[in-house]
C-alpha cells in the first residue's frame, strides 16, 4: 500500500483524465439528468400546494387556490407550470373585488436561462376560460406582484406571447390613465388574410375603455398567438377601432400588441363628425380639416417606418399620394429623425390651408386665433426655424395643382426641398402664379442665429389682372410682368428678414402692355389729352417699354434703372422704398413726347405708408427719364 501511494504521489500531472474516466463522467452525468426528468415527470406537484398557498400568503396576505398543478418542460430545458381551476385573491388595495386571475386553465412557460436574472423571461401564456383584472396605480404599484407586493420599480417580468381562449381582460393604468375592457372568443371558421395563407385568424377580439378620459372601441379578428415583441414570431390581424370622431382599420401583421413593433399593414382612417365640435385625437389644425381620410400601406421594422401609395384627401378638395419613410423616434433624438417623401397627384385647395391656419373662410364664421390686425405686412413674431435642425428630409413635391377661392393668384406648385442639419435648399422650384411662372432656387440656413436666406428667383408672364384685382377692375394698367430677384435675408422674424434684405431686383412689363389713355394722360400732367378720354374712356395706348432695377441694402430698395415710356410719355423716377417700414418716398417726373399745351411742368410725388399713401404734385425735377433705346443699349452691354 505505502509503495502504492508513492507512485501515486510521483505520476506526471496530466492536463485530463483518462478517455474511460471521461467516459464515465458523461454517463454519468446524464444519467442525473434523465434522472431529473423521469423524477420530474413522476412527481406529483399537488403536494407543493400547501408550500406555495404559505409563501403568497406570507408574502402579500393573498390566497392562492388551484385543482391541479403540473410541470412540464417544452422545447428543451424551459419549465411549463400549468394550472387547472386557478384562482388569486386580487389586491386589498385594487378597485374591483374580483380576483386577480380565475382561470380554469393557466399555463406559463418561463424560459430557464433567466430564472436567476433581475428580469425573468415567459416565453408564453395560455389561458382558457380566464378572467384577468390588472390595476397600476399611478405611482407604479401593480396588483400583480404577488410575492412583492409594495416593488414600485421597473419590470421584473417579459412576457413574449399570449394564446388567451374565450378570456377577459380588466385593465386599469393610473399613469396614462387607461381604461381597457377586452373579451377574447374563438372564431367558430377560421379565416385567413389573402398575403397570409400560413397565418389563419382563429381568435375574435372586443375591446372598449377610456384613454384621458376619451372614450374607445374597436374589434379585432387575430391569430391564436399574440406577441409582444423581442421575438421573431408575428402574428396577422384584421382590426378596426373608433377613437372619438377617428375610425381606424387595419389588415396586416405585427409582432407587439401593446407598442409599434414589427408591422406590415394596409390602413385606413376616416376623420369626420356632424360639426365643428370637438376633434379629438387629432390636432386642432388638423381636426378642422372635415372630413379627413387615409389609405395606403404601411411598415414599421426597427426605427423606421415606410408608407407606400398613400393617399390622402381632406377637408373640401386636397388630396395627395405620398411614398414616404420616416426614422427616428418622437420621443428620442436618437437615431436621428429623418424624413424622405415624394408627393404626387396632389390638389391643394387654398381653403383648405386657410381653415389649417386658423383663418376665416369666404362666407364662413371666424376662427379663434385668426389674426386681427391686417395693417402690417411683415410680423415681429419669431419664425420656428428651431424645427428646421430637429430633423433631416428630402421631400420632392411634383408639380400639384392649386384650387379654392384664391385660385385666381396661385394655380400650381412643385419643387425639391432638401433638409440637412438645420440647412433648407429649395431646388427645381415652380410657382405657377397669376397664370405664370415662378422660378429658381431657395435656401434657409437656420443652422445658426440668426438665420441666413437666399433667394435667386425668375419671374415670367404674370398677368397683372390677377395679381391686383384693382387693376383688372379699372383696367388702368393690362398685360405681363416679368421679373428676376437675387436677394440676401438675415433674421428670425420676417420683419428682420425683410430690414436685413441685400440684392437686386429687376421687374419689366412684356412685350404687349398697355395703359388706358386715361391713365397715360395722368402719369403725363397731361390736362388737354385726360379731356379727349371724357369722350373715349375705352382707348388705349402701348407700353413700348418698362422696367426698374431697384437696389435693395439693409430692407431699403432704391432704383437703379428705371424706364417707363408711351407714344406720349416718358418718365424719371427719383427716391426709395423702404420695405421694413412699409413705406415709399419716391417722385415721378414726366416728359412730353408730343406737343401738349395744357400740361403741367411739375411732379407727382407719393410718400407715406403703403396702407395710407399720400400723392400730390410738386416741383419739377431735372432727373430726365430713360428712353427704351438707351435702356435696350445699356441691357445690351451688360
Amino acid at each position: 500500500m505505502l509503495w502504492r501511494g508513492m507512485r501515486l504521489l510521483t505520476r506526471p500531472a496530466s492536463t485530463s483524465p483518462p478517455a474511460p474516466r471521461r467516459r464515465r463522467g458523461l454517463w454519468v452525468a446524464l444519467a442525473v439528468l434523465a434522472s431529473s426528468v423521469a423524477l420530474g415527470l413522476a412527481f406529483d406537484w399537488n403536494w407543493l400546494r400547501p408550500l406555495i398557498q404559505h409563501h403568497v400568503m406570507a408574502r402579500s396576505g393573498r390566497s392562492v387556490q388551484f385543482d391541479d398543478l403540473e410541470v412540464r418542460w417544452r422545447d428543451g430545458l424551459d419549465p411549463t407550470f400549468e394550472f387547472r381551476g386557478l384562482v388569486i385573491q386580487n389586491a386589498p388595495w385594487a378597485a374591483s373585488k374580483a380576483p386577480l386571475i380565475r382561470a380554469r386553465r393557466f399555463a406559463a412557460t418561463v424560459s430557464w436561462r433567466t430564472l436567476g436574472s433581475d428580469v425573468k423571461v415567459v416565453r408564453r401564456i395560455e389561458l382558457q376560460d380566464a378572467q384577468v383584472d390588472m390595476e397600476r396605480q399611478a405611482d407604479g404599484l401593480r396588483n400583480w406582484r404577488i410575492t412583492r407586493p409594495d416593488d414600485r420599480g421597473p419590470p421584473r417580468v417579459r412576457v413574449l406571447e399570449l394564446d388567451a381562449r374565450d378570456s377577459t381582460l380588466h385593465l386599469v393604468h393610473g399613469g396614462i390613465p387607461l381604461v381597457l375592457d377586452a373579451r377574447s372568443t374563438t372564431l367558430p371558421v377560421p379565416r385567413a388574410l389573402p398575403a397570409r395563407p400560413e397565418l389563419p385568424l382563429t381568435r375574435h377580439l372586443d375591446f372598449a375603455g377610456r384613454y384621458r378620459d376619451r372614450a374607445f372601441e374597436g374589434q379585432a379578428d387575430v391569430s391564436d398567438v399574440l406577441t409582444f415583441g423581442a421575438t421573431p414570431r408575428v402574428f396577422a390581424l384584421r382590426a378596426q377601432a373608433r377613437l372619438g370622431a377617428l375610425a381606424l382599420q387595419a389588415a396586416g401583421t405585427s409582432n407587439d400588441v401593446h407598442a409599434p413593433g414589427d408591422v406590415d399593414v394596409d390602413i385606413g382612417a376616416s376623420f369626420a363628425t356632424a360639426s365643428a365640435g370637438d376633434g379629438w385625437p387629432l390636432p386642432a389644425s388638423l381636426a378642422r380639416l372635415r372630413p379627413l381620410s387615409a389609405q395606403g400601406h404601411l411598415v414599421h421594422a426597427g426605427a423606421r417606418w415606410t408608407g407606400s401609395g398613400v393617399r390622402v384627401r381632406a377637408g373640401r378638395g386636397t388630396s395627395v399620394v405620398a411614398d414616404a419613410s420616416f426614422t427616428g423616434g418622437f420621443k428620442s433624438d436618437t437615431p436621428r429623425r429623418a424624413l424622405q417623401a415624394t408627393l404626387r397627384d396632389a390638389v391643394i385647395d387654398l381653403d383648405d390651408v386657410s381653415l389649417v391656419r386658423g383663418m376665416t373662410l369666404p362666407g364662413g364664421p371666424g376662427l379663434a386665433g385668426a389674426r386681427a390686425d391686417g395693417s402690417h405686412a411683415w410680423s415681429t413674431r419669431p419664425l420656428p426655424f428651431e424645427r428646421l435642425r430637429s430633423l433631416d428630409a428630402d421631400i420632392e413635391l411634383r408639380p400639384a395643382r392649386i384650387t379654392g377661392a384664391d385660385r385666381g393668384l396661385l394655380q400650381s406648385v412643385g419643387g425639391h426641398a432638401v433638409l440637412k442639419d438645420g440647412v433648407l435648399a429649395l431646388g427645381s422650384l415652380d410657382l405657377g402664379l397669376a397664370e405664370g411662372h415662378v422660378t429658381g432656387s431657395a435656401r434657409v440656413d437656420a443652422s445658426r442665429t440668426p438665420a441666413a436666406v437666399a433667394l435667386d428667383v425668375a419671374a415670367r408672364g404674370l398677368r397683372i389682372d390677377r395679381i391686383s384685382p384693382a387693376l383688372a377692375a379699372n383696367g388702368a394698367l393690362a398685360g405681363a410682368i416679368d421679373g428676376r430677384a437675387d436677394v440676401r435675408l438675415r433674421g428670425d422674424s420676417t420683419h428682420a428678414l425683410v430690414a436685413g434684405a441685400n440684392g437686386t431686383i429687376t421687374v419689366s412689363l412684356a412685350d404687349g402692355a398697355s395703359v388706358s389713355k386715361r391713365l397715360d394722360a395722368r402719369l403725363g400732367l397731361n390736362g388737354g389729352e385726360w379731356l379727349r378720354t371724357l369722350l373715349d374712356k375705352a382707348a388705349r395706348v402701348p407700353v413700348q417699354c418698362a422696367s426698374a432695377t431697384l437696389a435693395l441694402a439693409q430692407g431699403v430698395a432704391t432704383p437703379r434703372r428705371f424706364v417707363f415710356e408711351t407714344p406720349g410719355t416718358a418718365l424719371a423716377v427719383r427716391g426709395s422704398v423702404d420695405l421694413a417700414g412699409e413705406s415709399l418716398d419716391a417722385t415721378l417726373m414726366p416728359a412730353h413726347k408730343k406737343l401738349a399745351l395744357l400740361a403741367l411742368d411739375k411732379s407727382i410725388h407719393a410718400e407715406g405708408s403703403w396702407h395710407a399713401l399720400k400723392v400730390a404734385l410738386a416741383p419739377a425735377i431735372d432727373d430726365p427719364p430713360q428712353r427704351c433705346d438707351d435702356a435696350a443699349a445699356q441691357q445690351g452691354r451688360r
